[in-house]
């Protein structure tokens, strides 16, 4: 906790003007930039980091584009239901909520066969899915050789994807 705290003291601003720069709005900005500090507090944990800067700068980026893309998606639905407020007044509710529960058991599923997996396929594919990192910058982030990087990235995903069919027929 220390480590990060100190490293937020050195690149808060370098991490505040990364925000500013995709978002837009010094808010949103602000927000996004205690979301990275939090971030980065846990991963520094699991993670060894190469190049500091590089890493600070693509954690920041990818929060930033997901707020953004968040924010696209409320805006597209919000437009929606001015749109056609009939469909969404009696089904809303149920739908959203139904939708609400499928994806926890999905996501519930997904973390378990995660756990599974070996631990580079497992940073791989984290970083590559779910923190949205290129293949470059997660050569930065763990020192693994590209070609590494793609295939624990294959491999984890086929696995994840066997793991999840197994899942499935236990459920059966």
């Amino acid at each position: 906790m220390r480590y990060a705290a100190e490293i937020y003291k050195r690149y808060s601003q370098l991490i505040a003007g990364i925000c500013f720069q995709y978002l837009k709005n010094p808010m949103d900005a602000e927000d996004a930039a205690m979301d990275v500090f939090e971030i980065i507090t846990k991963d520094l944990k699991r993670l060894e980091v190469k190049k500091l800067n590089n890493w600070l700068y693509s954690v920041a980026k990818h929060h930033c584009l997901k707020v953004k893309r968040r924010k696209q998606r409320l805006s597209f639905s919000e437009q929606l239901e001015q749109e056609h407020p009939d469909f969404f007044v009696e089904n809303g509710d149920d739908l959203s909520l139904l939708q609400k529960i499928e994806d926890e058991l999905r996501f519930d599923a997904l973390e378990i066969a995660l756990k599974e997996l070996k631990a580079d396929q497992k940073t791989c594919v984290e970083l590559f899915y779910l923190k949205h990192m290129s293949y470059g910058d997660i050569v930065d982030v763990t020192g693994y050789d590209l070609k590494k990087v793609k295939s624990y990235i294959q491999n984890g995903k086929r696995n994840l994807k066997l793991k999840l069919e197994e899942q499935l027929e236990q459920k059966a």
